[in-house]
C-alpha cells in the first residue's frame, strides 16, 4: 500500500436534505469516511465504505437552507476542512421528481471518430453501462419520469438503435421515458461507412412518430421537447413550423408551468456546434414567464446561464458518457423546483474517463473545470418568487512543486486538512486547504495558513457564477 494523499476532493451534488462528497486515494485503498455537523465543534463521524480507492459518499439527513462544515478521511488522512449551504426548499408539497440523461451515445462498439473518444475519455465501451447505472442510481431516488433529450445513440446505426430498443428502454421498465434527437441522432453519411439511418431510426426502431417533437403533461405540468437535430452537421436548426408549434402551444397552456428540453444550447455562439438561430428561439418564448427552466446537452459539461423570459435559467447537463458520467433530477415542488446534477455512482469509471484527457495532468484540469462547471452549476433551487438560489464556495488553495506539494499535505494533517489535484501549469500542483460557503471564512483560513505555514495563499471563487443583475443587486452583490 502507498502514501495516502486526498486528491480530487470536491461537493459535488448539493441538495435540501443531502450531499456527495467524491474523492480519491490513488495509491492507497481505505475507508471511505466523512466528519459532518453544523460547526466545527460538532462533527460527526460517518464511515460509508471500506477498501475503496474511489470514493463516492452520499450524506443525508440534512436540513435545507443550512450551512454544514465537514472533512473527509481515508487511512487517518484528511482532506482540507470546509462548510458549504444546503439549497432552500421551494416550498410547498414536493410533486414529482424527473430524471435526465442525456449524451449517452449508445455505441454496439462502433466509434464515429469523434474528437471526444480519442481526446477527452469518451467511454463509448461504457456507454449502456454508465445509463443503466444512472438509472438504478435515479431509481433510488424516487423518481417518477425520465428525459433523454438527445444524443441517445453514437451514430445512428442500425445496431445502436437496436441496442436502445432491446437492451435500454426495456431497463426503464415502467417509468415513463421521452426522448428527442441530437445531432448524433441523425447522422447518415456522417457514421461509419455512410450506414446511419438518421431520423428514420426513431421511427422504425424506437417506434416514434415522424414528427419529432412533442408535449409531455404531468401533474398540471408541462414539458416540451423540442427537435433541434439537422442531418449530418452538428450545428442545431429550430424551423419555423416548430417555432409556430411552440408558441401556440405555450399559449394554449394558460399558466401551468413549463420545462423546454432539447439538444442543443440556446444561449448564443459556442465552443461546440449550438442553435444557429439561438434568437428565434428566445424571441418565442420570451412572453411567458411561466416557463420554469430550459434543459439541454451536446456541449457535455456542467453549466447554468440565463435567458429568455428574463431571468430564466438555462441549464445545460453532464454527459452520461463521458466525465463526469453524469444525470441529472429535477424535483419540482408547489412553489418551484430543484436542479441536481449528479455523478454516476461508479467513480472509477468516472475517473477512468478523466484520465483519459490526453493532455495529462495538465489537460485533466482544464478538462474538469469545463466539465464540472462550479457548484452552482450543477446545483440550484427556483422558489415561488422566481428567485434562483445556487450554493457558491471560496476555496483556499496554493500552487506549489509536487514534492512541496506533498510535504505540505503531510504538515496539515489533522487540521486544516489538504487535498490535491493537477494545476494547470505542468510542473505544479494544486493543494487545497479549505473550501468554504463563507467568504469571511476563507479569508480568515488564508491569513491563518500565511502566519501558520509562511504560504501565500489564494481563495477563488466555485460557482454562483451569472447570476442575472437583478438578483447580485439584491444579495449585495456578492453572486
Amino acid at each position: 500500500m502507498g502514501e495516502t494523499v486526498i486528491a480530487w476532493e470536491e461537493v459535488f451534488t448539493v441538495g435540501t436534505d443531502h450531499a456527495v462528497i467524491t474523492w480519491e486515494t490513488p495509491d492507497a485503498p481505505g475507508e471511505t469516511t466523512v466528519y459532518i455537523g453544523p460547526s466545527r465543534a460538532q462533527l460527526e463521524k460517518r464511515v460509508l465504505a471500506f477498501q475503496e480507492t474511489y470514493h463516492w459518499a452520499e450524506v443525508t439527513g440534512l436540513r435545507p437552507d443550512t450551512r454544514y462544515w465537514y472533512q473527509v478521511e481515508t487511512n487517518g488522512v484528511r482532506g482540507p476542512l470546509g462548510s458549504f449551504r444546503t439549497l432552500p426548499a421551494p416550498g410547498g408539497r414536493h410533486l414529482f421528481s424527473l430524471a435526465l440523461f442525456s449524451d449517452c451515445h449508445i455505441s454496439a462498439g462502433i466509434g464515429s471518430g469523434d474528437p471526444n473518444e480519442r481526446y477527452f475519455g469518451k467511454l463509448l465501451t461504457h456507454a449502456r453501462e454508465l445509463l443503466l447505472h444512472g438509472l438504478e442510481d435515479a431509481r433510488r431516488r424516487g423518481v417518477d419520469l425520465a428525459f433523454m433529450p438527445g444524443d441517445i445513440t453514437e451514430a445512428a446505426l442500425p445496431e445502436q438503435y437496436k441496442e436502445v430498443r432491446d437492451e435500454v428502454l426495456p431497463a426503464f421498465g415502467n417509468l415513463p421515458c421521452h426522448i428527442c434527437p441530437g445531432n448524433h441522432d441523425k447522422y447518415e453519411r456522417r457514421s461509419p461507412g455512410g450506414q446511419g439511418v438518421g431520423a428514420r431510426g426513431f421511427w422504425e426502431y424506437l417506434g416514434k412518430s415522424r414528427n419529432l417533437y412533442k408535449s409531455v403533461r404531468y401533474h398540471r405540468h408541462q414539458f416540451l421537447l423540442l427537435d433541434t437535430a439537422v442531418r449530418d452537421i452538428d450545428h442545431g436548426w429550430i424551423n419555423a413550423q416548430q417555432i409556430d408549434w411552440l408558441t401556440q402551444t405555450l399559449n394554449h397552456n394558460g399558466q401551468h408551468p413549463v420545462f423546454l428540453l432539447l439538444h442543443h444550447p440556446v444561449t448564443g455562439p459556442d465552443l461546440w456546434h449550438g442553435l444557429l438561430n439561438p434568437g428565434r428561439f428566445r424571441k418565442a418564448v420570451r412572453a411567458f414567464p411561466n416557463i420554469q427552466a430550459v434543459l439541454c446537452g451536446h456541449m457535455h459539461r456542467c453549466l447554468v446561464a440565463y435567458g429568455a423570459p428574463e431571468e430564466t435559467p438555462y441549464i445545460e447537463l453532464p454527459a452520461t458518457v463521458q466525465f463526469p458520467c453524469g444525470y441529472a433530477i429535477v424535483r419540482v415542488y408547489e412553489n418551484g423546483f430543484t436542479y441536481n446534477a449528479y455523478k454516476v455512482s461508479r467513480p472509477d469509471l468516472v475517473d477512468k474517463s478523466r484520465n483519459r484527457i490526453i493532455f495529462g495532468a495538465v489537460g485533466q484540469a482544464i478538462y474538469t473545470r469545463y466539465a464540472a462547471g462550479g457548484v452552482g452549476d450543477r446545483n440550484l433551487a427556483r422558489t415561488r418568487e422566481g428567485l434562483i438560489h445556487r450554493p457558491v464556495l471560496f476555496e483556499v488553495f496554493v500552487r506549489l512543486r509536487r514534492s512541496e506539494a506533498r510535504e505540505l499535505c503531510a504538515r496539515a494533517q489533522p487540521s486544516p486538512g489538504a487535498a490535491v489535484a493537477p494545476a494547470e501549469q505542468g510542473d505544479r500542483v494544486r493543494v487545497v486547504l479549505g473550501r468554504h460557503a463563507s467568504w469571511v471564512d476563507a479569508t480568515d483560513l488564508r491569513r491563518t495558513l500565511e502566519y501558520q505555514f509562511g504560504l501565500r495563499a489564494s481563495v477563488s471563487q466555485d460557482g454562483g457564477y451569472n447570476l442575472p443583475p437583478r438578483f447580485r443587486k439584491l444579495w449585495g452583490g456578492t453572486g
